[in-house]
């Protein structure tokens, strides 16, 4: 509600201001009368008011798509995707029930590296446990050194995906990221 109300007032003020600017100029070169003058304020400022009100509806449809609740994504991670050897320490949390893994920018967790491919493998989480599956990837997917097409995930599994080195870690009570080894 509140983003409505901003975003009116804002082209409230801007179709007050570019009227005023429309006006100003009528009246220091055509000498036009106040009365136009103020028509043209109105008529920029129901302008204005117009495509607020056009734009807002898609304003809306777009805010609905973008989680809001960060902090309860990062309660509900249960796992961790840690690289190996990587100096910038970064971790992936697991924060969905599937999660698909690959080069493709619509995966939850995007590697790119061409060693990887487009949907290379995911992680499922379920009652009996962690099971990873490659997704018909073309470098395959290895766990502890061993190429497999199904695994049912470990504290601490070592995960080849492509070019790249991961450890498997689940969630920790303060879902804080377990530290690399």
């Amino acid at each position: 509600m509140l983003r409505k109300v901003l975003i009116n007032f804002l082209f409230i003020v801007l179709g007050c201001f570019f009227g005023v600017l429309v006006a100003q100029f009528m009246k220091d070169n055509y000498h036009s009368s106040p009365a136009l003058c103020i028509f043209a304020i109105v008529l920029f400022l129901a302008v204005f008011i117009g495509v607020a009100q056009l734009i807002l509806p898609r304003v809306d449809r777009i805010t609905q798509e973008i989680p809001v609740d960060i902090q309860r994504r990062h309660d509900a991670t249960w796992g961790w995707l840690i690289p190996r050897n990587d100096s910038a320490k970064m971790r992936y949390p697991l924060t969905r029930d599937r999660i698909v893994i690959g080069r493709d920018i619509k995966n939850d967790i995007l590697l790119n590296d061409e060693s990887v491919s487009r949907s290379h493998a995911e992680i499922i989480r379920t009652e009996a446990g962690y099971i990873m599956k490659d997704m018909s990837s073309k470098n395959g997917l290895f766990i502890n050194n061993q190429r497999v097409q199904e695994h049912v995930l470990c504290e601490g599994d070592a995960i080849t995906i492509g070019d790249l080195d991961f450890i498997f870690s689940y969630s920790r009570k303060d879902n804080a990221p377990p530290e690399a080894s």
